[in-house]
Order: C-alpha cells, then structure tokens, then sequence
C-alpha cells in the first residue's frame, strides 16, 4: 500500500475496470496505459525526484502521465497549449524537467524549440524524439508503486504570467488526493456521471479528472471550445456534466440567442463554473436559458478546486447566492482574516484564508513566497472576501487589484458587479489606473450588447445611484471585447494598456 496519488487512482481503476474512463479508454486500459507509461519513463531515467513535463491535447495522456509521475515518485508539470515559447523555455527549466512528452499533430515545433536537450516522448507521427506508443508497446510495465511521504511533491504547476515570471506551485500526494475526495464527495454532479473536457487539461480540467474518476464517470475531450461544438458533443455523447469558465458561458448564452436550450443540451444535468468571478445577470440569464443546472465552484492553483460549492438548487435562492462562492467544502476551514493576521468577524471584509489537506506544500524553490502565503498553518489566498453568518463566502476581489482611490479602498468586484446589472452590459472588467490627483481613479471597461446605446454618465451615475460616489468609475471606456489570458480570466494587464 502506497501513500501516493496513484494508489487513489488506482483503486478507483480496479473498482470502475469495464467502465469507461476518458475518450473510449477504459479504467482498466488506462491503469493498464499509466503502468507501461511509468515502466517507459524509468527505463529512460526517470525516478523518484525527476521531473516530466507534458505538452499535448486533451486526452488519457494526462491523466496516465500523471499517474505515472505518481507511481515513480517523480514530478509532473503540464505545460499549457496556448503557452508563449519563452515561458515553456522557463518552466522547463525551472521545474527541472527530465523528459517532455508532447503531441506531434500539434507541437512538434514547439518542442524542437524548447526542449534544450531533454529526452523526448512523442504522441503521433512525427520524426522528433522517440514515439511514446511504441515506448508503451516495449516497456517493462510498473509492478510495485514507489513509497512516497504524503507531503512529498508530485503535482508542479505554474501560475500563469501575466503580471511577472511564472511560479511553480507544488502541490504533494496529499493535497492532490484530498482534493480529488473533497470534490468528489462536495460537488454537485449527477449520479450517471458522463463528463465534457473543453478546457485545456494542462490546468483546472486535468485536475477535474481524479473527482470524476472517483465517482466512476466517463470523460469526454474536446480540444478547443467553441458553443456549436460543445453542442455537438453534448448531444453525440449524451454529456451529463462539463466545466466552463464564464466567458465560455457567455458565448454559450449568446449561442441561445437568450432562448430556451435546444434538445441537444436535453441530457445535460450540470455545469460546473469557476476560474474567475461570474457576472450575476448572466448566470441568471443561463439559468433561465439552460434550467437548475448551474454549480460554481471556488479554489486556486495553491489548493486545486477545492475550497468551496455554491449546488445547483442555491443558484435558485436569489442574487445573494448567485453573487457569492457558496459554502466551504468539507474539510476546508475557512476564515477572513485582517492585513495583521487577525480574525475578523462574519460581514467583515478581509483576506481569505484556508486550513485544508488540500493545500499546497509550496512555491518550488520560493521560500519567501511559500513563508508570505502559508502562515499559521493557513493558506493565504489574496482574495478579499466577506463570510456570513450562515458560511456563505462572497469574494470581493483579489487583493492586489484593490484600488485606493482618494484614501478609500474600492474593490473592483463590487464595482463589476454593480455595471454588470446595467441593461445593455454584456460584459466588464475593473481596475485602478495611476491618477496624479487621486492616486489611482476606478476605471471600468465595459462591453455593450448588440444593439445597446451606453454613454459613460449613464453608467458613472447608475453605481453612484448603487454603491454611491466613491465606488463610481472615474472613467468608463467601451470596447468590443474584454481581453483574456488562455485560462480565460480578464486579462488585466493588457487592459492597462487598452
């Protein structure tokens, strides 16, 4: 018996063996994949310690290379698709990666130009590296899991880089494992359980896997997202269940064209929504479009969708929880705490803190960092939020974004959410520009409907009228569209130069 992620993996693999587990792979084919694939990487020098990184399409080849990484002790770093090469170049190096598995169809020239080196596994046809499946064909499998401690890191993930230099965060056996039981006992997922990937899996969909399998589901790839085609594949493969973020639910909505679902989004039982704050008119809109099927869920790279669950049934109970984060799943202790570390009381607005197994074990080869997050045994997230007498979770904004305007604080959420209940807004995005006369001046960027005629005094005066003077934007700039980063998120850099 091993403490490792791969055990967890593995006992769902025996438990679920004829069932399907992802793109047609059974769960015992892909125990079966994930073994060959470790005996591949350890007669190629991987071990307990080495790293491997993964550059390739949605399919069994993460949840396979991730298992293996488990099964041998070694460290796995996926690399996302729509990364930039300067920033693979550095988390390659970074991470210390050993070997990169990659998918020829896609990326073979990118892993030319960024390997440096490394030993190269590739997924289809192509003349770079030597080809995986014929590495998996000849390979002694793995028979024995190594032993790890708990805490030992596994899983290295990198923070996008929007603002700076990626930072890898190390989550260990323990975290990963706990996350994956924490969700799958927590979320709100349908009993026959058959689950749509349209979001890379390098990052929150690959880590969507171990709750899923957990749970017996079948997994479904698409490799980019589109409405037409998550349509498609709902109705082709009577999808049950899938993840989006909001801009992805956005595009579904406009899809609709505000009707009611078609029949091809019949079986569809439950959406999972996260990755960046929800506009609260849209999700009201979606559940009008789409039914009671809406389920957000709250959590960070530092501890991976595990923190809290607003169900389905509690989109129906009103703006309040529609516009908050739901309730702590169990085993995440959650508090709002003061710039001083102090405790503050429910209603007060503070940073959010987590004591939980699914916490991080670092930022790899950043110990001041790891020392400014984790203290006290808590997880300090950076998000400024507000916790209720009955436990409800309301995220105000991250608190590097806070904006001090004239001495006061002003939370871009509020403001966000304020404009977004505007008629005629489709979408917004808030932030702080340098002001000589009030430091930083609240600016929104805002993103009309068709059709709708919006002026910035009618926009300024309808949060003035709803948070009042200090909140309202100082300035108010209309564009065609909100800038993204590849997870989808308000791309707020770039907007300070829109």
């Amino acid at each position: 018996m091993s403490d490792s992620y791969a055990e967890l993996m593995g006992a769902a693999c025996r438990r679920f063996a004829t069932r399907p587990a992802i793109d047609g792979c059974s769960y015992e084919q892909l125990w079966q994949r994930s073994m060959a694939l470790a005996g591949a990487l350890r007669s190629r020098g991987v071990r307990r310690g080495s790293g491997v990184a993964v550059l390739a399409s949605n399919g069994p080849i993460f949840p396979a290379a991730m298992i293996a990484c488990a099964a041998l002790g070694a460290r796995y770093t996926p690399l996302h698709p729509l990364g930039g090469a300067d920033d693979q170049r550095l988390i390659l190096d970074d991470a210390e990666a050993e070997l990169l598995i990659f998918s020829a169809d896609r990326f073979e020239p990118r892993a030319a130009a960024i390997a440096g080196g490394r030993a190269l596994l590739r997924l289809g046809d192509g003349v770079l590296g030597e080809s995986c499946e014929q590495a998996l064909a000849t390979a002694e499998p793995l028979r024995e899991l190594c032993a790890v401690d708990p805490d030992e890191g596994f899983a290295l993930s990198y923070t996008g880089g929007t603002t700076g230099v990626p930072k890898g965060v190390l989550r260990s056996h323990r975290t990963m494992r706990a996350s994956a039981l924490m969700c799958a006992l927590g979320w709100d997922l349908p009993g026959e359980l058959r689950f749509l990937v349209a979001t890379p899996m390098s990052h929150g969909a690959g880590t969507m896997a171990g709750p899923v399998m957990l749970r017996g589901g079948s997994i479904t790839c698409l490799d980019r997202f589109t409405p037409s085609e998550l349509v498609e594949a709902v109705a082709r493969h009577r999808i049950t269940a899938t993840f989006a973020v909001p801009t992805m639910l956005y595009a579904l909505l406009e899809e609709l064209g505000g009707a009611r679902a078609p029949d091809e989004l019949r079986s569809l039982e439950a959406v999972l929504y996260g990755g960046a704050p929800a506009n609260p008119a849209k999700v009201e809109a979606l559940i009008d479009a789409l039914g009671p099927i809406l389920m957000q869920f709250y959590g960070q790279t530092e501890v991976p969708n595990a923190v809290s669950v607003l169900p389905r049934d509690a989109h129906l109970r009103g703006s309040r929880h529609r516009a908050s984060a739901g309730w702590a799943l169990y085993g995440a202790d959650v508090e709002i705490h003061s710039p001083d570390g102090e405790r503050l009381a429910p209603g007060e607005v503070g940073e959010l803190t987590v004591r939980s197994p699914a916490v991080m074990r670092g930022y790899w080869r950043r110990e001041r960092q790891t020392r400014e997050t984790l203290r006290g045994g808590r997880l300090y997230t950076g998000d400024v939020a507000t916790l209720g007498e009955d436990g409800l979770i309301t995220i105000v904004g991250r608190s590097r974004d806070v904006v001090i305007s004239g001495g006061f604080n002003v939370y871009p959420g509020e403001v966000e959410r304020a404009i977004a209940a505007i008629d005629g807004v489709r979408d917004v995005a808030v932030l702080g520009l340098p002001d000589p006369y009030w430091g930083e001046k609240v600016t929104a960027f805002v993103v009309c409907a068709d059709g709708a005629a919006l002026t910035e005094d009618a926009v300024r005066a309808q949060v003035r009228r709803a948070k009042g003077p200090v909140v309202a934007p100082k300035r108010v700039v209309f564009l065609e569209s909100i800038p993204t980063t590849g997870l989808g998120k308000p791309d707020r850099e770039a907007l300070r130069h829109a």
